[in-house]
């Protein structure tokens, strides 16, 4: 277990012992919306004020990380888990790795001390380069909030991103133009890899427009609803994302 805290000269020698292993690492970083975008890295090098890594690998092809945000870096070193705070200072810094080969890297701000990693397990990953996935939409009944009544509205969304706390989805506004945040829907989808369909309950989070297609993208987090087959769901869906995960990571080293 990490202590909650190192001293400067602790972050520096377990920062250089990742460095020296070309450790992998973690990169969050939370935007506006409440949205978690991550990346993974290798950290290749320490100088005086700055750690290279080679360039990330965004969980959705999507996402991007701005130059400058706040982020927080998560690696396991010596088996303990790590995090620290920091920012991409550079974006585009080329890396020499050894006499013949140089790559392009980003280089990120050293920080003065690590803390236990408090990562968020629950990260989103993209749908993107998968079979599309639809989502059925429905809202509960206006009197029992854990059914839907049989003539509810029905709509149909594309799963973007998902997590085992949550799901982004594309919708036509055409058949959903009225949203509130905090508005709750039963979600029914079923992975690309097969198996048996969830069933989630939602909250809406965030709407907006997306600009180049019009359509309305919708972020919710799940609710318990179900009890003890809620964590169940979970568990399953949690477990499902990890294999898709890896599928999707390895096409793209």
């Amino acid at each position: 277990m990490a202590p909650s805290t190192t001293s400067s000269d602790t972050a520096l020698g377990l920062l250089g012992v990742a460095c020296a292993r070309n450790t992998t690492a973690e990169l969050q970083h939370e935007d506006r919306l409440g949205i978690i975008r991550t990346a993974r890295v290798r950290l290749l090098e320490m100088r005086k004020d700055e750690i290279l890594a080679d360039e990330p690998v965004y969980v959705d092809e999507e996402d991007e990380i701005p130059l400058g945000a706040g982020i927080s870096v998560h690696v396991l070193i010596n088996g303990i888990p790590y995090q620290f705070d920091s920012t991409i200072v550079h974006g585009r810094r080329l890396i020499q790795l050894n006499a013949q080969q140089v790559i392009p890297g980003i280089a990120l701000r050293k920080p003065h001390s690590l803390a236990g990693s408090q990562r968020r397990a629950a990260h989103r990953i993209s749908m993107a380069g998968f079979a599309p996935t639809e989502v059925l939409m429905v809202r509960p009944h206006a009197e029992h909030a854990s059914a839907c009544a049989l003539d509810a509205e029905r709509v149909s969304g594309l799963v973007t991103g998902l997590s085992a706390g949550g799901i982004s989805i594309l919708v036509d506004p055409r058949s959903l133009s009225r949203v509130r945040r905090n508005e709750q829907f039963f979600l029914t989808f079923t992975l690309p890899s097969g198996g048996e369909a969830f069933c989630m309950l939602g909250n809406v989070r965030h709407s907006y427009r997306v600009e180049v297609n019009a359509m309305l993208r919708l972020g919710l987090a799940f609710r318990a609803w179900r009890g003890r087959h809620h964590r169940y769901e979970q568990l399953r869906l949690s477990q499902s994302l990890v294999k898709l995960e890896r599928r999707q990571l390895q096409r793209r080293r």
